[in-house]
């Protein structure tokens, strides 16, 4: 195997450990399972959520120490781009949560959307977060209408909290099976597996990166992720990249804020070139004369993608609309806990973000 290629595994190898710490650590609040959940933390780690800002383990205590029969959380994680650098790495993750709870309006069905900046390091082998800043992008806030009576919904397994939960039951099992003895493959069949791998996780790169440059209004990123001759179909706009990136920067003006929630990445790799589809979901704060509108808007990224001189970048893009939906906005900055999360993302070069991927993981 080529120095080059054992490399690549090994960056690999620490994304995809990271990628589990990060998951662990929603899975640890909406279980409320504090081991589970302070596990993704070194011991002297520090995070800042605005409402909390402080040690990570008093943190953990904090989040998971209320009774198991308060209302269910949900905790998603998408989007995540990693560097590392030795034993040091810098992360960002989008989030998307749920939660429902009682205001002074009644009972209320909460989204939050936002983003997870990482410092992480790898001592004694493990990769563990060691700083955490939770930025706030986005909320819709609904008045509560959850039918769980209706016949559809009958005989469907049920979220709970702690050692209820029907998947945290299933995954103890599972951890207690043997697993099977994988077949041998030979040394050209692993190196062709291990290319594979590597080139489905910079394709999933890109696509992050393209939606930090669409969501942060960031023209230098979103230029970079494109061959030169690369095509794009984007609703109103079909043509070359460089003509959508302008096409783009216009039509970012108008929003207040923007969201792309990207996931089900589904990609087929042969050598030198890909086709991908990745599932996303768009949230849009949109003003308009007649008010601010919520928009959210569901579809699918169609992809081709080639790796020219080592480095893969998208060679055509079409977008796919799949669902919308579209309300007056219910955001709310200044009361409840949003008041609590005063980390607000911004533009580019202010965002957050950027003081952490200039650092020396970036």
């Amino acid at each position: 195997m080529s120095a080059a290629l054992e490399a690549a595994l090994r960056d690999l190898a620490g994304k995809h450990e990271i990628e589990q710490v990060l998951t662990q650590h929603g899975r640890g609040i909406d279980r409320s399972d504090n081991a589970l959940m302070s596990g993704c933390y070194h011991p002297d780690a520090t995070v800042e959520y605005g409402v909390f800002s402080g040690p990570a383990a008093e943190f953990c205590a904090m989040v998971t120490g209320a009774p198991l029969d308060r209302p269910l959380t949900t905790h998603r994680t998408s989007n995540i781009w990693i560097r590392i650098d030795g034993d040091k790495a810098v992360a960002e993750s989008y989030g998307l949560g749920y939660r429902d709870e009682e205001d002074e309006g009644g009972r209320m069905q909460r989204l939050m959307g936002g983003r997870y900046l990482d410092r992480l390091e790898r001592r004694g082998g493990a990769w563990k977060i060691v700083h955490r800043i939770f930025v706030l992008d986005w909320n819709i806030n609904l008045p509560w209408s959850m039918d769980l009576e209706s016949p559809r919904y009958k005989g469907l397994l049920l979220g709970a909290r702690g050692p209820g939960d029907p998947v945290t039951r299933m995954l103890d099992a599972w951890a207690r099976e043997q697993p099977d003895t994988p077949a041998e493959l030979s040394s050209a069949e692993r190196e062709a597996a291990i290319d594979r791998a590597v080139s489905k996780q910079a394709l999933h790169e890109l696509n992050t990166a393209y939606c930090r440059a669409a969501d942060r209004a960031d023209p230098d990123l979103l230029r970079a992720v494109w061959h030169p001759d690369a095509k794009v179909s984007y609703g109103e706009y079909s043509g070359g990249y460089e003509g959508f990136c302008d096409y783009w920067e216009g039509v970012r003006e108008h929003f207040e804020r923007i969201t792309h929630l990207i996931g089900n990445d589904y990609f087929q790799v042969d050598g030198d070139r890909a086709v991908g589809e990745t599932q996303v979901a768009r949230f849009e704060v949109l003003p308009r004369k007649t008010g601010t509108i919520d928009r959210v808007i569901g579809g699918r990224f169609l992809d081709r993608y080639e790796r020219r001189g080592g480095v893969w970048k998208l060679s055509g893009r079409a977008f796919v609309l799949d669902w919308n939906v579209n309300r007056p906005t219910t955001a709310q900055w200044d009361r409840g806990v949003y008041a609590s999360l005063r980390l607000r993302g911004a533009r580019a070069p202010d965002d957050p973000v950027y003081a952490l991927w200039g650092g020396t993981a970036g």
